[in-house]
């Protein structure tokens, strides 16, 4: 009966996407910009007859092929970027505020720290729990941690204090 929102479905948002529909979440929010990258089809879980489409299609047609009882809704949309000048479609702010309706979790697989930082940020004024993933440099290692608002303790704030002074150590 729940619903994830997910932003980001490269090598790592992909196939945690196809775990939670495996796990039967009744409802996955696919949020992202890009096409799928020939040259990254061997770490991407469909693999190479994916490569040049829409990840949000690719993933979206095949949870709804293999896990029907999960519903997918895709958003064509990448956190921060400019919006094109006369562009028709709703404001960002909307669009955050849709996807994040009624979510049980947000799940970020961007890697990127500045979305961290408002997808956190966000998920904490409204009370909803974030999964975060970050990857090292190069990619030999990263790190998932978790957000709880309703705990009322820890941050991303601590969180990036406790990476930058040691606490939380480098993979």
């Amino acid at each position: 009966e729940k619903t994830v929102a997910v932003f980001g479905l490269g090598c790592l948002g992909a196939p945690s996407v196809l775990e939670l529909a495996h796990a039967g979440v009744k409802r996955i929010r696919l949020v992202d910009y890009d096409i799928v990258d020939p040259a990254t089809t061997v770490r991407w879980p469909i693999g190479f007859t994916a490569a040049g489409h829409k990840k949000i299609m690719v993933l979206g047609d095949f949870i709804h092929r293999n896990y029907p009882y999960t519903k997918c809704e895709a958003f064509d949309f990448k956190v921060g970027a400019v919006r094109e000048a006369g562009s028709d479609r709703p404001s960002d702010q909307e669009l955050i505020e849709k996807i994040g309706e009624g979510a049980d979790l947000i799940y970020d697989s961007t890697s990127e720290i500045g979305v961290q930082h408002f997808l956190t940020d966000y998920a904490w004024n409204r009370r909803i729990p974030y999964i975060g993933l970050s990857v090292t440099l190069g990619g030999w290692g990263g790190k998932v941690f978790r957000v709880r608002p309703r705990s009322g303790a820890g941050c991303w704030y601590c969180y990036r204090i406790a990476c930058d002074e040691g606490t939380i150590p480098e993979p």
